[in-house]
């Protein structure tokens, strides 16, 4: 058969989209070794008809899924060419035969593919009336006005006109012969009835193309108001291309001062010599349950419930990641709300100082910036921009500080080597919609207590352990990604939020692919019949139907 290998990709699209996802399950059902193959861990039933289309484009090129496909074709066109050829048999001519027969067939809104497909020759110009033709035919029966053509319908009326008044004058004279023709009298009148016969279908046809023309005049003025509507949104439209130049320029005077305060900072410094005044060490609050009372206080008062499980995981990951002396990578919007709220809760003050990446920044002015800076910290567009080596190796040593290291957009670190993840903790809480703008803190300040620390020697439980690296290799993490992991997850509960607010999100955010389509491991783990204790926020998150 090989029809595939004659269209091109959009007429791939259109076949597989009408192919019916009963048919496609059906057929999955009844090969269930090949569909293993092909998606493993899912069943044939838990196919939508939304993903019929998706499936079946993405296995086109796999035998198993091509021969369904050129079956279905194949059916299609035999199907059409033998109920052509039994309206033939009917009295059909050869093109009412195809209006009979197109209008209920799969090639319905692409007859061309039909042809195409079964090397059928047929001139354009007739083609394209064909397809007009099926397309008011499929438009009369949904009882849709849209696409009628007055000046057509007119044409029409008037035609159907003139056949009346010829028709009608036919019928005169065919009566005036009548008396003086006796003989033909009988063939006359049958004549003349056929006549009355054609003459009242004419009627009728005209009192249809009335309708359809006051159809046609309604639809005209639904276009009009359609038409009014469409420009007040481009005036709209305008006034928001104003605002977004005006946020321009906004940005602009932005830039203008980071520039001016890098030259600043060039006058303040301008000796290439500059001494680190940051610490090693890692500090963290006194009381843990504190900070996070504290922090649970400030999320809330910018709209993120600490109620439900996902918000409560949120505090935990915090606590756990912030206090380990590792640069933080997040969205820009959420460093700011983030930061905020960390500063909040520990330093007494609300507000933290960021820098933002300009062209020709030097690590001078980086650590200058860390050394005159506070507790919490934030370095904008720094990634994918400046020598990471260079900048991992200034922060390395201020661990004394919570450092978020801002991007845009996470795409952007798409362009980042995964390895950035030794050296650094990701963080992504887009899926909360409150961390989607920024927001500005009501709740008093605290100040808490803080002391350095080492981190503790501890020992994964084996099962935990194995169960981390297997999903970490199956997504595609190199060994020291996975070491670094290891070293951070003291037990389940860990290794949940790190799924959640790291892991998963980079994988299907950063990455763009479903880490359960990678990892069987996770599917098992966290998958419909897994026991991982947050699979329904893994699942509604990253799960295969989000």
């Amino acid at each position: 058969m090989n029809y595939l290998e004659k269209i091109n990709d959009e007429e791939t699209k259109y076949v597989c989209e009408a192919i019916p996802s009963d048919e496609l399950k059906d057929y999955l059902r009844k090969n269930p070794k090949e569909f293993a193959k092909l998606m493993p861990g899912f069943r044939p039933t838990s196919i939508k008809a939304d993903q019929t289309a998706s499936i079946l484009l993405r296995f086109q090129k796999k035998p198993f899924i091509r021969s369904f496909i050129e079956k279905h074709i194949d059916l299609w066109i035999r199907s059409i060419k033998d109920n052509i050829e039994q309206c033939k048999k009917d009295g059909d001519s050869e093109y009412q035969a195809l209006l009979h027969t197109f209008p209920d067939c799969y090639f319905a809104n692409n007859i061309s593919l039909y042809f195409k497909l079964s090397d059928s020759a047929i001139e354009q110009s007739v083609l394209s009336i064909l397809s007009e033709a099926v397309q008011v035919i499929l438009k009369q029966r949904d009882d849709s006005p849209k696409g009628i053509d007055v000046e057509k319908i007119s044409e029409r009326m008037k035609e159907s006109e003139r056949l009346i008044n010829e028709k009608e004058a036919e019928i005169r004279k065919l009566k005036k012969n009548i008396a003086g023709k006796d003989k033909n009298l009988s063939k006359h009148s049958e004549t003349i009835e056929k006549q009355e016969v054609i003459i009242a279908e004419l009627r009728d046809n005209l009192k249809k193309r009335e309708k359809e023309t006051e159809t046609a005049e309604k639809e005209k003025l639904k276009l009009k108001h359609a038409c009014e509507e469409v420009e007040k949104e481009s005036k709209a439209i305008k006034r928001e291309n104003e605002s977004l130049h005006e946020k321009n320029n906004v940005l602009d005077n932005a830039l203008n001062t980071a520039n001016l305060q890098i030259e600043g900072l060039e006058k303040k410094y301008a000796d290439e010599n500059y001494e680190i005044a940051g610490d090693s060490s890692l500090v963290r609050p006194v009381s843990k349950s504190q900070f996070k009372e504290f922090l649970s206080y400030n999320l809330e008062d910018i709209g993120l419930s600490t109620e439900k499980a996902e918000g409560q995981l949120l505090v935990d990951h915090l606590t756990r990641i912030l206090f380990l002396g590792y640069p933080i990578i997040t969205n820009s919007i959420t460093a700011r709300n983030i930061a905020s709220c960390v500063s909040n809760s520990i330093t007494g003050l609300s507000n933290f100082k960021s820098l933002s990446y300009v062209e020709h920044i030097k690590a001078k002015h980086i650590v200058h910036f860390l050394n005159d800076s506070g507790r919490v910290v934030c370095l904008d567009g720094f990634l994918g921009n400046y020598n990471e080596i260079e900048l991992f190796e200034i922060l390395r040593q201020y661990k004394n500080k919570i450092i978020f290291l801002s991007v845009t957009y996470e795409k952007t670190l798409k362009y980042v080597p995964v390895e950035v993840l030794t050296y650094c903790e990701y963080l992504n809480v887009l899926r909360f919609p409150e961390m989607a703008v920024v927001h500005k803190i009501g709740e008093d300040p605290a100040l808490l207590e803080e002391e350095k620390y080492e981190l503790d020697d501890y020992f994964l439980d084996e099962r935990t352990l194995k169960l981390t690296r297997q999903i970490l290799e199956e997504l595609g993490f190199g060994n020291q990604v996975i070491i670094k992991y290891l070293s951070q997850i003291t037990g389940e509960e860990d290794l949940n939020q790190a799924l959640i607010y790291s892991i998963l999100p980079y994988i299907y955010d950063v990455k763009q692919e479903n880490p359960y389509m990678l990892s069987k491991r996770l599917e098992k783990y966290a998958g419909e019949r897994g026991r991982a204790p947050y699979k329904d926020i893994i699942l509604r998150w990253f799960g295969i139907n989000e």
